[in-house]
């Protein structure tokens, strides 16, 4: 087998507890019900990193918005103990948060309804510090913006 063929080895930073799986498992769901992809096992820093702490850790500390006004995104990085090298953790981090986990905490903590979710909202945020200025909604005749990233309620 060749060097580039072979399958890379990552540092499993993964807790998998029977309440991660079920974590995971109802995530998997929600994402396949939004027609989005979920990747169960992103990796930075040559580690798996594990969505469920993630979402455990922005949640205790207040939630999206909070942890984003506050800039607390490396702190959410801290105890995967990434290598120094890494040092776009909390960047990379917090997209991984709006791409898998943003829709999720807006469902299940907030208590929106499914049809006022953006679709892909990591983006949307792209750039943006604060998800309220989401693009949403139709655009107004000649605009650029494609109505492709709302979910439509028929």
């Amino acid at each position: 087998m060749s060097k580039a063929a072979r399958p890379r080895d990552f540092e499993d930073a993964i807790q998998r507890t029977p309440e991660y799986e079920q974590f995971m498992a109802q995530l998997d769901a929600f994402h396949r019900q939004q027609g989005t992809s979920l990747t169960k096992e992103p990796v930075l820093g040559g580690k798996k990193l594990d969505l469920f702490r993630i979402y455990k850790w922005v949640q205790e500390a207040g939630g999206y918005e909070k942890v984003t006004q506050e800039r607390g995104w490396k702190k959410v990085t801290t105890p995967f103990d990434l290598p120094p090298t890494c040092t776009n953790s909390a960047y990379v981090v917090k997209q991984l948060y709006q791409r898998y986990l943003y829709n999720w905490e807006q469902v299940h903590v907030h208590g929106k309804p499914l049809s006022m979710l953006v679709k892909r909202p990591f983006e949307t945020m792209m750039g943006s510090d604060s998800p309220g200025q989401k693009k949403v909604g139709k655009p107004v005749t000649g605009s650029p913006m494609k109505p492709s990233n709302v979910l439509q309620s028929e």
